[in-house]
């Protein structure tokens, strides 16, 4: 624990600490986990009925230069979904199957270019509802039904109510440490840097939940533990700055962070 007698130089190596996020997560980037793997696109994703189907959910975030995917689509589409179709045209031999959601007329227009394209690989469009209503949720009920059958139909077994229930309290228990995490880089950003927490973000949602969810925890210890005092006693440095959001996909561009 750190005591005001500490230097600055002392909390500059605790914030280094902290953010040496390859030593908190080397089990999950050493993971050799080897259940198969289901990509997805948008947030709607129910990953905990991948995950109890027996796979591991890996979010496709497309690739930096876009090449042979320019040919397939027109030249104002969606520049993510060309992205995404350029990953998936070089790596779909690594994915079991592909979860699209009727989301967006251009993620309709992704799931018919890869059911014509990539045959071999079995995709499916989850349909969320666009209205709020008891319709809309009994809707979604029998949708995600069917995205159940499909994932049973992947690895030809039942999907249990446990496996359900299991994988439900662990995707929540990474959600609600995710959500803590947040909460002390709101409040801090000068504590943890951008590139640190946008590193943690993309880990979790292209690596086996359970050994994130450990590794996440360990690294939440540590930040309140080894920086208790520092984190109450350093203060916001925008204070008086109005927030700005920003709505998009998830940014991969480490020159951006």
């Amino acid at each position: 624990m750190l005591h005001d007698s500490k230097s600055r130089d002392d909390l500059d190596i605790l914030k280094n600490k902290i953010n040496d996020i390859s030593a908190f997560f080397e089990n999950t980037l050493s993971s050799t986990d080897n259940r198969p793997l289901v990509g997805w696109f948008c947030t709607y994703t129910p990953e905990e009925l991948i995950v109890a189907g027996g796979f591991i959910p890996v979010r496709i975030f497309g690739r930096k230069k876009i090449i042979k995917s320019e040919s397939y689509f027109p030249i104002n589409f969606c520049p993510y979904i060309k992205s995404s179709w350029e990953s998936l045209l070089s790596d779909a031999d690594n994915f079991k199957a592909v979860i699209f959601t009727n989301s967006c007329d251009g993620m309709r227009r992704f799931f018919d270019t890869t059911n014509k394209y990539l045959k071999d690989t079995p995709s499916y469009l989850l349909d969320v509802p666009h209205l709020r209503g008891a319709g809309s949720i009994d809707f979604f009920a029998n949708n995600i039904g069917n995205m159940k059958r499909f994932i049973e139909n992947l690895n030809g077994k039942k999907i249990s109510r446990r496996e359900i229930e299991n994988a439900v309290s662990l995707i929540n228990r990474k959600r609600k440490l995710l959500k803590k995490y947040s909460q002390i880089f709101t409040k801090l950003p000068e504590f943890i840097s951008i590139s640190s927490y946008f590193k943690v973000m993309e880990l979790s949602m292209i690596s086996a939940p359970e050994i994130f969810t450990d590794d996440l925890e360990r690294y939440l210890k540590f930040i309140m533990e080894a920086g208790a005092e520092n984190i109450t006693k350093l203060q916001p440095n925008y204070k008086n700055t109005p927030a700005i959001m920003i709505i998009g996909n998830f940014i991969t561009e480490e020159k951006l962070w």
